[in-house]
């Protein structure tokens, strides 16, 4: 269905790859992107810089003997049909009009094998390999995160995507409430207790055209709206503003309730996405022609409600760091120190991140020198510069050898 080709950088058991992709579209796409695999490389994470993290969890192919089938807790296995492709074409469609890429992270276990849209004793069955792909993806879920808030601020949409194979052909977008609760009066969804439970609470206290939360979920410029004007019936929308049979609506699952601000202490907003089969995933020229229809609605809901532009990445440390180097690298861990030329006069801050988004070390920028951990486990780090408005400049990484 789709072919690969891959110049590769391998390094501590961690692939760095310059990837061009060949959709079964027959487009061709050549994109510079750094791409991190897990242990066994059952978990994929592609590094971007948009304010946009989309998870794919049930559309992977692998299927080792290593990991026994999944059957406690009566599991549902059914994958989704090209999904994976489909996450692929919509990071394409929003390189083509942004010239930049979302983060993503990908799953390639059948879903016989790991489920990570479930708890972890549910999604993995206390299997040893399965459990450390189930923590690889949501570790790589906060890290996408992490960097897309320090690059971007506030601004960063989280989209869990699946598909549905239901007899209506409409996207279901779920904000972490239930079918019945969308039947509710709009007044009712304004009300405190529904607004802290959503997927979206963050942007409904803070949206530049101070909508109200039943205005995000279903008004004019709601995703689900914004989708249904472009040609694609969702839900909800003005259009369909609940879903009537509510026994199966698709609230969104437990990838969003745990890594939206539907949790309290996450403040990144977002849905999970159930895209239909007919006329969207059945052939090629409809996957690609959706993906870019929802890379452009992307770009236009993110000016709506935040008045970000996607252009250019919003990434503006590129043009002020441009001339940043940083020394050695890879540096050995038995240095002190690693030194920095052509960093702008002015006051810094450093961090020093793992690839899951954990914080090793930080403080100032002395002498255009950061000093190296003196506890390091991890071989390759992420370097992130900030100014004193906390405003990140720079990211890169850092490789450490023994």
């Amino acid at each position: 269905m789709n072919s690969s080709e891959y110049n590769v950088l391998k390094m501590n058991g961690v692939l760095i790859v310059l990837i061009s992709i060949c959709m079964y579209s027959g487009l061709r796409f050549s994109v510079a992107q750094e791409i991190f695999f897990g242990k066994h490389f059952f978990i994929e994470y592609q590094r971007g810089n948009l304010p946009i993290v989309i998870t794919v969890s049930h559309g992977g192919n692998l299927n080792p003997s290593s990991i026994p089938d999944r059957t406690c807790y009566s599991p549902v296995l059914v994958s989704d049909l090209y999904v994976n492709e489909l996450a692929q074409q919509i990071s394409f469609s929003l390189y083509r009009i942004t010239g930049c890429n979302p983060h993503m992270i990908l799953c390639h276990l059948k879903r016989t094998k790991l489920d990570c849209n479930r708890p972890l004793e549910e999604g993995a069955c206390d299997d040893p390999l399965a459990v450390s792909a189930w923590n690889e993806f949501h570790e790589f879920i906060k890290t996408a995160q992490h960097l897309a808030g320090l690059e971007n601020g506030d601004n960063t949409f989280f989209i869990d995507l699946h598909g549905h194979g239901k007899p209506y052909q409409r996207i279901e977008l779920g904000y972490a409430l239930y079918g019945h609760e969308l039947e509710l009066s709009d007044s009712v969804l304004n009300t405190t207790m529904y607004i802290e439970r959503s997927s979206i609470n963050e942007l409904s206290n803070h949206n530049i055209l101070h909508l109200d939360h039943a205005e995000l979920l279903r008004g004019e410029f709601s995703l689900g709206t914004l989708l249904t004007d472009a040609g694609y019936p969702s839900l909800p929308s003005q259009q369909i503003p609940s879903p009537g049979d509510t026994t199966t609506y698709y609230r969104g699952g437990y990838i969003t309730r745990t890594h939206t601000c539907a949790n309290p202490g996450n403040n990144v907003n977002g849905v999970q996405m159930e895209i239909n089969f007919t006329g969207i995933r059945d052939l090629p020229e409809n996957l690609t022609r959706f993906a870019d229809t929802l890379a452009e609605v992307m770009a236009d809901y993110l000016k709506i409600h935040r008045n970000y532009m996607m252009t250019g990445c919003g990434a503006t440390f590129e043009t002020s760091m441009e001339n940043l180097e940083v020394y050695p690298n890879p540096c050995s861990r038995s240095q002190s120190y690693v030194q920095m030329s052509g960093l702008p006069p002015g006051q810094y801050r450093y961090q020093i991140l793992s690839l899951t988004g954990q914080l090793i070390s930080a403080g100032r920028v002395e002498f255009n020198k950061i000093p190296v951990p003196g506890h390091l486990s991890e071989n390759i780090c992420f370097l992130v510069i900030e100014d004193e408005r906390k405003q990140m400049l720079y990211t890169n990484k850092l490789l450490f050898t023994f």
